[in-house]
């Protein structure tokens, strides 16, 4: 049974795992999401097809397939060789290269997977579309009939070797008496199987039966389900009857409550526009006392206006009256420097010209 399953780098998977539940596992997703590269990506792994590197991933790297069983793991990887890495449930392991474009028989053998347990999307329905003899070759495998054919075969082929080798007028006294003996035997021995013919032919007989049957009980099926959704719907419309016997009133009804929410929705409006011709009344009364204080405001806009002048000339003559506070102060300051460097001069300099340093 396969438990789980690793896919790398294989056409739209990077790096996807999948762990299967024990019974029916189902894959959904939406269209190239990657549903069919995983069918593929097992047939890889499988029977080594598809050949060549067409499904490996664009963006490159190492293609890898890990198949996950109750007894153990196989894994193949693909870059610049192939390989196959088989890992048992007791942890001994096994590697496979060069073996071409055959799968090695060990991995056949341990996974026992024919074409039988895996089907493309676009293959038919198992055995409903084949033919009532690969239908019966395929129940003959599974029943281990196909041995005895090939037995069958092989004796055929002893007895013609033989009979060519003894030849036809074969005499008693001869070395070749024991080989006719043991034909004679070999001959009985398939005796015992001559009922298998017989058996074939019924079970050819039965399959027929079988896919009979099972078309009798689809169709069966579906006319029970029919039975079923019929009385359904009668019991669905009887509970309904009291309903429909009452139309005219829920009609009549729906109309009126139809016609109360329109007259709903008019009282509404007309409530709402009397609010705006309220607030419309009272923005206009409050505009109206705006506009009865109009000339007192604009005369004291006026007065403000000439406060606002006068008030610039207060500060200009104030900043003429500093300014001229401050000269005097600066005027007084130089009288007295003045005063006092001319004394040091008369004293330091009586007699003498500053100028032309000669006697006054």
């Amino acid at each position: 049974m396969i438990k789980s399953l690793k896919i790398q780098n294989f056409q739209s998977h990077e790096k996807a795992e999948l762990e299967f539940s024990p019974g029916v596992n189902i894959i959904v997703g939406s269209t190239d999401s990657g549903k069919t590269a995983i069918i593929r990506a097992l047939r890889w792994l499988i029977w080594n097809r598809p050949s060549g590197d067409s499904f490996r991933s664009h963006w490159g790297g190492e293609t890898s397939v890990t198949l996950g069983t109750e007894n153990g793991t196989i894994s193949r990887s693909k870059d610049k060789i192939d390989t196959y890495v088989l890992v048992t449930a007791e942890g001994k392991e096994f590697t496979f290269k060069a073996f071409g474009t055959s799968v090695p028989e060990e991995i056949q053998m341990f996974l026992n997977i024919g074409e039988i347990n895996l089907q493309r999307q676009s293959d038919a329905p198992f055995l409903f579309s084949e033919t009532p003899g690969n239908v019966a070759q395929r129940f003959n495998k599974i029943a281990k009939l196909d041995k005895i054919d090939i037995g069958i075969q092989n004796v055929n082929s002893w007895i013609r070797e033989l009979t060519t080798t003894i030849g036809v007028e074969a005499i008693k006294d001869k070395p070749a008496t024991g080989l006719i003996k043991q034909i004679a035997d070999t001959e009985k021995e398939l005796m015992k199987y001559a009922h298998l013919e017989k058996a074939e032919i019924d079970l050819d007989v039965l399959e027929k039966m079988d896919g009979q049957l099972r078309v009798h009980k689809s169709r069966l099926e579906n006319i029970q389900l029919l039975v079923y959704d019929h009385n359904e719907n009668c019991r669905f419309i009887d509970s309904y009857r009291g309903v429909i016997a009452r139309e005219t009133s829920i009609d009549q009804l729906l109309n009126l409550y139809a016609e109360k929410q329109a007259k709903e929705k008019e009282l509404y409006d007309l409530e709402y526009l009397v609010h705006q011709i309220v607030d419309c009344q009272y923005e206009i009364k409050e505009c109206e006392k705006i506009i009865a204080k109009e000339k007192t405001i604009n005369t004291l806009l006026t007065l403000y206006l000439e406060i606002d002048q006068q008030q610039q000339y207060y500060t200009d003559f104030n900043n003429l009256v500093n300014y001229a506070k401050s000269t005097m102060r600066k005027l007084e300051i130089a009288e007295k420097t003045y005063e006092t460097k001319h004394e040091e001069f008369e004293k330091n300099f009586p007699d003498v010209c500053p100028l032309c340093n000669k006697p006054k």
